[in-house]
Formats: C-alpha cells, sequence, structure tokens
C-alpha cells in the first residue's frame, strides 16, 4: 500500500512539472557557429532524412542534421551562408504537408 502512495506521488509530480526541453535552442545555435567558424566564407547545405515510403518503417532523423538544428520533421533541408567565419543567415526549410496526410504523420510547428 506504502509502495502505490509513492508511486501516485510521483506520477502526481511528473505531471504537473513543466516539460523542459533536454538541449536548449542556444545549444544549437552555438553550434551552427562553430561550424560557421570551421567553414570560414561559403555555403553550408544540410539536408534531413527522407520520409519513409512504407508505413513498417518509423522516421528517424540524421543524427549531423539533428545535431545542427534539433529539427525531426522529415525532408527538410538547413541553408547558411557563411562569411568571415560566421553566419550571415541561416533557413530552416521543410517542405507543406497535405492536410489529409497531416492527420495520420502529424502537422509541422510553427
Amino acid at each position: 500500500m506504502r509502495r502505490l502512495f509513492f508511486v501516485i506521488v510521483l506520477l502526481c509530480v511528473a505531471i504537473s512539472t513543466r516539460a523542459v526541453a533536454q538541449i536548449p535552442t542556444s545549444e544549437y545555435a552555438a553550434r551552427r557557429d562553430s561550424l560557421a567558424h570551421h567553414v570560414g566564407d561559403g555555403v553550408v547545405l544540410a539536408f534531413g532524412a527522407p520520409e519513409p515510403v512504407t508505413d513498417e518503417g518509423s522516421f528517424r532523423q540524421f543524427p549531423a542534421f539533428l545535431y545542427l538544428t534539433g529539427f525531426q520533421e522529415p525532408d527538410a533541408a538547413l541553408v547558411m551562408i557563411v562569411r568571415g567565419g560566421r553566419a550571415a543567415s541561416a533557413m530552416l526549410y521543410a517542405p507543406a504537408k497535405d492536410p489529409r496526410m497531416a492527420l495520420y504523420t502529424g502537422f509541422l510547428p510553427d
């Protein structure tokens, strides 16, 4: 009975606490800045993993893309223009989803 009480208390605490991201967005920005420093001048083009073709496979983002962006959606791309070892501009692209298919695969984040 006492063990059940502790389990209920732990569940209440877990539900009531606010979810916090494990890796802050500032960390991803620092990773992109580090990459830009190593590139010097140029363009960085990073592609995310494609959406699985069959229903049997589950989606897993490419590790390098996830390391730079933290973005978990399929078919995404990062374009970063680097000048003088600093990111002059960076843009993350993701294809529009068919609203009907989004009911099954999820909607894109804002």
